[in-house]
């Protein structure tokens, strides 16, 4: 029936179909207009004309269809191509239709409303943000709240445990830059944490120096401790198993045994050379991070060799960061901005976000998005409180606002038809608004897009809108 229905509309209008702008459109385009389910998602590739097929869309749903003008709303992302696209359906339709940006929609629904134009905020977020950071940083807590995050969480922790292969965990050290403030490449996240803390201790450290004496035998090369630290002549060896002695998936065993095995009977050869050579072993475990009580017993264990901890002041930890990391305090404001922008967009509160890691995340990513949303949080609250003593919103409030009024049916303008360019660009915010006018007025929707020309994510953009729909889409548009 649905076939029926293309093939005889098709023929019904190919007179229309053969002059939009002066050009026949193709058979996937006539195909995507003629169709005419209540949702219709057309995919259309770089080059493919969806412009002159949205035209041509518009074109037909006036004559075909009889709608009227008023009746439909096209809706695209930025102003330039919204005023392309509303003069070309103005001069092929000689029609005046609604076609706006997602913003200029949001900003005529809360005037109708409200009687008056609203206030859009003259402030850039980015330079906001970067501007609050940099005063905040003269708050004592705030200040600490970035060095605690610096120090120990702004790489991301994977346990080696996660690892199935070790191709997969070495791309993980290289992408995430698992090095020391000394520059040293280390075996796993852990190593580097022990490293950095005994550095900003002032503790000398020399990492996997050769054993003070020979051990190499049959069965065993020349021992290489994880860390010595000369001022005291103790080792430290960080063993990577969990409390039950189990190692990671990537691990081998030898001469027929399990890796498990293999590996504590090195642990077992190592406490032995130690105890046969009377030097001093301070163990670690992967499990005491998994605990977050990884430093924490490691301090204990060198305080119990009466180590001398001295650690350095506030101004020199910054100095190291901003010698030794590569994301900058100016990168980490930058991040929060967009990360801001991303909340607003998704209509969440800074509550919302907590919540949602508290469900979703355990462990330490857990403990370092907190600390992320709790840095977050300083600026965003002041942002707020900018936008509230000035009686202003900016473009996300727009959005979110404008549909509160559509669903409280303070908005009167009746859309039959909407119809959305660039649909892969689409929002949390901005599919809430389209859907609460879709359900006001039974609308029908026609959305055009590439989910490979997808570019707004930092805005907010949320692909999953867009993909899955795809196995029951209605055509596809591609380039001759």
């Amino acid at each position: 029936k649905n076939k029926n229905y293309v093939i005889k509309n098709k023929a019904a209008y190919s007179k229309l179909f053969k002059n939009i702008e002066g050009r026949t459109l193709d058979d996937q385009q006539i195909e995507s207009i003629v169709k005419d389910d209540v949702n219709n998602l057309v995919i259309a590739g770089a080059g493919s004309g969806k412009t002159i097929t949205i035209v041509g869309k518009v074109k037909y749903l006036i004559e075909k269809d009889k709608y009227k003008p008023e009746e439909l709303l096209v809706l695209s992302f930025t102003n330039g191509s919204a005023s392309e696209m509303k003069e070309r359906i103005s001069k092929e339709t000689k029609a005046d239709i609604d076609v706006m940006t997602f913003h200029k929609l949001g900003k005529e629904i809360i005037a109708a409303a409200e009687k008056k134009q609203p206030d859009l905020t003259s402030i850039l977020l980015p330079k906001f943000v970067n501007e609050t950071f940099k005063k905040k940083m003269e708050d004592h807590n705030f200040k600490k709240l970035i060095l605690d995050y610096f120090l120990s969480f702004i790489k991301e922790y994977k346990s080696q445990f996660e690892f199935e292969n070790k191709g997969e965990y070495y791309k993980y050290l290289r992408d995430n830059d698992i090095v020391t403030f000394m520059g040293e490449k280390v075996k796993s996240y852990q190593e580097m944490e022990i490293a950095n803390f005994l550095f900003i201790n002032n503790i000398k450290y020399e990492y996997e120096r050769k054993y003070e004496i020979l051990t190499s035998d049959m069965n065993y090369s020349e021992y290489h401790p994880d860390f010595y630290l000369p001022d005291y002549k103790i080792y430290i060896e960080h063993f990577g198993i969990d409390k039950s002695g189990n190692v990671p998936a990537y691990f081998k065993g030898k001469d027929g045994k399990s890796a498990k095995e293999t590996y504590n009977e090195g642990i077992a050869w190592k406490r032995n050379i130690h105890k046969q050579k009377n030097t001093i072993l301070v163990e670690t475990y992967s499990y005491e991070k998994e605990n977050d009580v990884l430093i924490t017993n490691l301090k204990k264990k060198l305080l119990n060799y009466n180590v001398v901890f001295k650690e350095l002041s506030d101004d020199e930890k910054f100095k190291i960061i901003n010698e030794k990391s590569k994301l900058t305090e100016s990168a980490l404001a930058n991040l929060i901005s967009t990360f801001i922008c991303l909340i607003k967009a998704n209509s969440y509160s800074i509550n919302d976000i907590e919540n949602k890691n508290q469900v979703i995340n355990s462990g330490f990513n857990r403990i370092r998005n907190s600390k992320f949303i709790n840095i977050v949080k300083y600026i965003y609250d002041e942002y707020e409180y900018q936008l509230s003593a000035n009686n202003e919103i900016d473009f996300n409030d727009m959005i979110n606002k404008a549909t509160g009024y559509v669903k409280n049916n303070m908005f009167d303008k009746k859309y039959s038809y909407i119809i959305v360019d660039e649909f892969q660009e689409i929002s949390y915010s901005r599919y809430n608004l389209i859907k609460s006018i879709k359900d006001k007025n039974k609308s029908k929707l026609f959305c055009v897009g590439d989910d490979w020309q997808s570019i707004y994510r930092f805005a907010g953009s949320d692909i999953n809108f867009f993909t899955p729909i795809l196995q029951r889409m209605t055509t596809t548009l591609s380039p001759d």
